[in-house]
């Protein structure tokens, strides 16, 4: 049964070497087994267009997709089981998933995945307790389970994530309703809404696949759990040594591992995007972000704190203390000596700089500097930018709180003519003033301040607050719409994503944008040309093997599209508008498309 959805997955793209790892590279003692049966009520709710265009699946033919929600169904609407599975019995009655071990940076008080199975080249988030969650934890963390809010927020965050950071995010690909809602005397939160939900994810490898679980289990045996889990970190890096082609090329990938940590964490900080402290369980060996309960967008740049350990701007005690994990289990497993390596001081003040240079570079590239035609007026800014993030991070609030989402950020002091006498309005109108004197005297190069203005704005529906209340409200209309329940969860996942994208990093420079639409994984600029004023838009779609998706309908990219930007699996194409009213359509390589209406 696995095979059936492996094919899905398009890995020619897949760049080779340490990040490409798979889990079914790691050795057989990553894996716990547990037994699974079918879930006769569920249904598919959510399937990401984006990703399967990307893999060149047409879901815009009804055959495809109706085929496509069985094989989701058939192949990831189970549940895990009590007790050890039969060996080698794997049927539509009785399934044998497989949990994946893995550690953390400070010892790890689970196994492994605690409420997530593999199944073949993908892995089901919410399928129930397996063996490897600890007994010792919480009820939110014991059950196994995850909740339709949750996996809404999943999959809007990851999409947001993988479309503006540097390295993305792990993508979800659909989302199944269980059928049952939840009810339990020793739920701590009683009035949340607990409707079970499945998010089906393409697996990855983590960090934390490369460090031991020492707190979890049993030990004193060659069966123990300590026994499999010191194997199952012997196994991993003689994996990844093998792959990398040596120690030293070993701990060359990991130095890299971690200066995408840098980009990510640097990009989101610009983008004022907030995943919480950062853990080697919850990102992924390529870069990507992995896990999203806690991803969230900030109002500013003011230090604020979360649960504890967590301050906005202090990540690189988490990040050192992972880098001397890796390290020492590196050096241990890959019987490397102490000088492997660049070191970790050494890679930990790498990291550190390279966090500065994603921050700024995320910056300057927002606010629409080019490197070479604006380069004075970077080089003015770089430390106005710096000097306002150190004036914000002076300053603690509690994320979350009312007083934090109502402070004032670098948007509103473009927004208005604050007279606020303080050295933070200060810096802000020494931005301003840079900009503007730059635009006096520059006739081909000016600075766009409405495009600036847009991707400064804050973005309130990505709030932690405002989308928990939103996802929980939608949760409860979706089971309400019954066989609507779909098309529900889909018009609410492309409206928030719609809400929240800022960036668009093919769009051509000059551009304004009066308006954002999204819908079937394309996301739609409505845009007036810098030279003309026309209307258009631009319509940001997956492309693969010579074929783009715009609204997940297959065009061939030789069918004359007029102007097209190509990406990595993704693409631009303009098209003109009437300019008649708001506009209803486009025409794109003779194909006739319906846009869906503008965000403004």
């Amino acid at each position: 049964m696995d095979r059936c959805v492996d094919d899905w997955l398009d890995t020619s793209a897949l760049e080779g070497g340490f990040s490409s790892l798979t889990l079914h590279d790691l050795g057989s003692s990553l894996f716990a087994p547990l037994s699974a049966r079918p879930l006769a009520s569920a249904r598919v709710l959510w399937i990401n267009a984006r990703w399967f265009a990307q893999q060149g699946v047409d879901l815009s033919c009804r055959a495809t997709a109706e085929a496509v929600r069985h094989r989701l169904l058939d192949a990831f609407a189970v549940e895990a089981l009590a007790g050890d599975p039969p060996l080698g019995n794997d049927s539509r009655e009785h399934a044998v998933l497989w949990a994946d071990r893995y550690g953390g940076s400070t010892g790890g008080a689970q196994g492994g995945s605690g409420r997530c199975a593999v199944r073949g080249a993908f892995n089901i988030k919410g399928v129930g307790r397996t063996p490897l969650a600890s007994a010792d934890v919480d009820w939110d963390h014991r059950h196994g389970w995850l909740w339709l809010p949750e996996a809404l927020r999943e999959a809007i965050c990851s999409e947001i994530a993988r479309a503006e950071l540097p390295w993305g995010g792990a993508p979800s690909i659909a989302i199944i309703d269980v059928g049952e809602t939840v009810e339990d005397p020793a739920d701590p939160k009683p009035d949340l809404f607990r409707r079970r939900a499945l998010i089906v994810r393409p697996n990855f490898v983590r960090p934390a696949h490369f460090e031991r679980s020492i707190y979890f289990g049993s030990a004193g045996t060659r069966t123990s759990d300590q026994f499999l889990d010191a194997e199952r970190t012997r196994e991993a890096f003689e994996a990844a040594l093998g792959i990398a082609g040596g120690s030293a090329e070993l701990f060359a990938a990991v130095d890299e591992m971690f200066l995408r940590f840098a980009d990510q964490l640097g990009a989101a900080r610009a983008n004022k995007l907030w995943s919480g402290r950062f853990m080697s369980a919850n990102t992924t060996i390529a870069g990507e972000l992995a896990d999203f309960g806690i991803f969230r967008a900030v109002p500013n740049w003011r230090k604020l704190t979360g649960i504890p350990g967590e301050r906005l701007g202090e990540d690189m005690p988490h990040l050192a203390t992972a880098v001397r994990s890796i390290y020492y289990y590196a050096r241990k497993y890959a019987h490397a000596g102490v000088d492997a390596g660049r070191g970790e001081e050494a890679l930990i003040q790498a990291v550190e700089a390279g966090v500065e240079r994603a921050f700024i570079r995320t910056l300057l590239g927002g606010l629409g500097l080019d490197e070479v035609a604006h380069a004075d007026l970077r080089d003015r800014l770089t430390p106005l930018l710096r000097r306002f993030y150190d004036l914000q991070q002076r300053h603690v609030m509690r994320a979350n709180s009312p007083e934090a989402e109502a402070s004032l950020c670098l948007h509103d002091f473009l927004l208005h003519d604050l007279a606020e006498p303080s050295a933070l309005a200060e810096v802000a109108r020494s931005i301003v003033q840079a900009i503007s004197e730059h635009n006096a005297v520059s006739e081909t190069q000016m600075v766009s301040l409405a495009n600036l203005r847009r991707w400064l704005a804050p973005r309130p529906s990505l709030y932690y607050v405002a989308l928990t209340e939103a996802v929980e409200t939608v949760a409860r209309d979706v089971v309400a719409a019954g066989q609507e329940g779909e098309a529900v969860t889909t018009e609410f996942i492309d409206r928030m994503i719609a809400l929240s994208r800022r960036t668009w990093s093919l769009l051509p420079a000059g551009f304004e944008i009066d308006g954002v639409g999204y819908r079937a994984g394309s996301a739609v600029l409505y845009v007036r040309r810098p030279e003309t004023g026309q209307p258009g838009v631009w319509i940001e779609c997956a492309a693969a093997k010579g074929v783009v998706y715009p609204f997940g309908r297959p065009v061939a990219a030789d069918a004359g599209l007029g102007e097209v930007i190509h990406g990595e699996r993704r693409a631009l194409l303009y098209a003109p508008l009437s300019g008649e009213g708001t506009p209803e359509s486009a025409t794109i390589g003779g194909e006739h498309f319906t846009l869906p209406a503008p965000m403004l």
